[in-house]
Order: C-alpha cells, then structure tokens, then sequence
C-alpha cells in the first residue's frame, strides 16, 4: 500500500535534511536540473531518483537511479521507460502522480513497501518528490528515497 502525504516520511531525516538543501538553492523555484550539480548535494546522490517525460510521451524514462535506490529494489532503472520496471499494478498511480507532480509544481511525500515484488524481503520506502526543470522546461520528476 502507498500512503500520500505521509508523516513519516515526512519524519525521516534524510529527506528533511535534501528538502532543506533544495530550499536554499532554488527558494521557492521550480528545481533546474543544472542547479542540482553541487557539491553540497553530493550526500544525497546515491539516493536520487530522476525521471524525465519526453514531449508528448506517455512513459517516463529514468534517467537517474541512485546506487541506494538500485540496492533496494535490486535493478538498476537508469535509462528504463516505467513500463520497463515491473513496478505492477502501482505504475499507474506512479505516473498519474508524476503527472500531477509537473502540473501542480507541488513537493509530494509518499511512503509503501516493495510488495509488488516477488521476493521475501519487501522494504519498506520513503520518498519526496518534487518537479524540475530541464532546459527550462518543467518535465522531470526529482526524487530522493530512504529505505528500512
């Protein structure tokens, strides 16, 4: 189960600690994709999801996928379409989110378990999710993910 606006993830320290360096690079701007390439967000690097929506595409292709996220979900995504990942029954509500996301310009936070997965170990996730901007375009998911 996926819970929107979730307290704890609100609560984990890691994506309180990258929302607060967001906030003091973009202040109260869409994030621009060049402007993410500083050393102060290198601590978060290995915890990075980007996901990018083509002109006119249905699908988001990552385009970043962090060493820990590939850990967690045990696939390296970078450079998969959505419908490539084997995210299940949740890839609807995870692009119909992205696509809400990019309109609304809003920072989401959102929590679930890797249930869809056949596996034993399913982890738990928390993520924040906020738009960014590509060559001034508003077409990209930025995402930092902790994982227990």
């Amino acid at each position: 189960m996926i819970k929107l606006d979730c307290n704890k993830a609100k609560a984990q320290p890691l994506l309180i600690n990258f929302v607060k360096a967001i906030e003091t690079i973009v202040r109260d701007k869409v994030v621009d994709g060049a402007s993410i390439n500083i050393p102060e967000l290198d601590v978060f690097r290995d915890n990075l999801i980007i996901a990018t929506k083509g002109k006119g595409e249905e699908d988001y292709r990552f385009s970043y996928y962090g060493k820990e996220c590939v850990s967690a979900y045990k696939v390296d995504l970078t450079g998969k379409l959505f419908t490539e990942a084997e995210f299940g029954q949740v890839a609807n509500f995870f692009r119909s989110l992205d696509d809400s996301i990019l309109r609304s310009k809003l920072t989401v936070y959102l929590s679930g378990v890797f249930d869809w997965q056949e596996r034993s170990d399913h982890k738990n996730w928390y993520r924040v999710a906020m738009p960014m901007s590509k060559d001034g375009e508003i077409c990209e998911i930025l995402s930092c993910c902790c994982f227990d």
